[in-house]
């Protein structure tokens, strides 16, 4: 399911892949959705453009150049920690 809107103002499922034109954001909006990520309990994976998520608690998996219709951009995709259960 694709769901086009801000991130502010749709629900968000717990396990998907979510696609982010970093380009687009300054830092706090980058910082919001970092946040709104972090928080969702299941399995999250962002590809992102330009900049990857500020945040200890995603991992990036994959980070490359790629060629776009507006010229070179970075990817980056990255996966949530998942946490630590201690005994």
């Amino acid at each position: 399911v694709f769901t086009h809107g801000s991130f502010n103002d749709v629900p968000l499922p717990d396990d998907a892949v979510f696609y982010c034109a970093g380009t687009t954001f300054d830092d706090a909006s980058l910082e919001k959705l970092t946040t709104r990520l972090v928080e969702l309990p299941g399995h999250v994976v962002v590809i992102s453009l330009s900049q990857a998520l500020p945040s200890p608690l995603f991992t990036t998996i994959h980070q490359g150049l790629y060629p776009f219709s507006w010229g070179e951009s970075h990817v980056y995709i990255q996966e949530k920690v998942k946490e630590v259960t201690r005994p």
